[in-house]
């Protein structure tokens, strides 16, 4: 972290210290650019500001520190999800979500995955997103579906 990522998270820190009227002093200051060392500056004032939306009090390090861990990006390794072969779900289902998967994260690809680009209708594509809402809901994961995504008539 440079010296203007670092001021960045200070300041960060006392506009939140403001929050909860609380003063910002030397001592503060030092504790918190220790505990910090090492950390991405925007991530950590990405965390201090849900803290905001979070916390009750004045944040401590560990707070801060904790929402980071939690928030921070997955890897494919580690969203990886073992499946008993008992367990598949079925083609059609699969299918939506292997089509629905890649938009939600931002990669426009047109077909279902072994198919070509554009093989999906407009019409298919509108079945399959309903299918993976109602499917979402029925197991009970409303975060497996980004808010923009969400069919009010499915979840209502």
């Amino acid at each position: 972290m440079d010296r203007k990522e670092l001021e960045d998270c200070m300041h960060g820190l006392g506009q939140v210290y403001g929050f909860y009227s609380k003063e910002f002093d030397d001592v503060q200051r030092a504790f918190w650019m220790q505990a910090i060392q090492g950390v991405d500056p925007q991530a950590f004032l990405i965390a201090v500001r849900q803290y905001t939306r979070e916390g009750r009090y004045a944040p401590k390090p560990k707070d801060v520190l904790d929402i980071m861990e939690r928030d921070k990006p997955r890897t494919a390794d580690a969203m990886t999800i073992p499946v008993e072969l008992g367990n598949v779900a079925p083609k059609h289902i699969s299918d939506a979500w292997r089509y629905w998967l890649p938009k939600f994260w931002g990669k426009e690809t047109g077909g279902v995955m072994g198919q070509p680009e554009g093989s999906v209708s407009h019409e298919k594509a509108e079945e399959m997103l309903i299918l993976i809402n109602k499917e979402a809901k029925r197991v009970n994961n409303p975060d497996a579906i980004p808010f923009d995504y969400k069919l009010v008539e499915v979840w209502q």
